[in-house]
C-alpha cells in the first residue's frame, strides 16, 4: 500500500493498527486546518443571530418568561415604546415571527 502525505504540506497527529491489516493514520493539512476556508464562521452567525434577540427583548425584561437560542416567550403583548424600539415582524431572514397567543399558558421552572 502506497500512501502518499507530503511532509511539507501534512502534520501526522496519529497513528494506530484498527485491527489486523488495517493501520490508521490521522493527519491534518499544515496551513488549512479545514476543507473549506469558511469552517468556523457558525459560531459568529450564531452570536450575531443572539445579539440581535437580545437587543429586540431588552426594554421588555420584565414581561420575558423565557428565552431560547431562536426565540422567546412573554406573558405580555409587546407593544413598542418608541418607533425605534417597536418590533418588527416579518417571515423573512433576520424578522421576528409571530406564532400566536396562548392565554392559558403557564410556564413552570424547574
Amino acid at each position: 500500500m502506497n500512501i502518499n502525505l507530503d511532509p511539507e504540506r501534512h502534520i501526522i497527529i496519529n497513528q494506530f493498527f484498527v485491527r489486523e491489516n488495517i493501520f490508521k493514520i490521522e493527519f491534518c493539512k499544515k496551513n488549512d486546518y479545514f476543507k473549506y476556508p469558511w469552517a468556523r464562521l457558525k459560531p459568529f452567525i450564531l452570536a450575531f443571530g443572539r445579539q440581535t434577540i437580545t437587543r429586540i427583548i431588552e426594554p421588555y425584561l420584565s414581561s420575558i418568561v423565557a428565552l431560547n437560542c431562536d426565540g422567546f416567550k412573554s406573558c405580555d403583548i409587546l407593544h413598542g415604546i418608541d418607533e425605534l424600539t417597536d418590533i418588527q415582524l416579518g417571515d423573512g431572514i433576520g424578522q421576528i415571527r409571530y406564532e400566536g397567543l396562548m392565554p392559558e399558558n403557564r410556564f413552570k421552572n424547574t
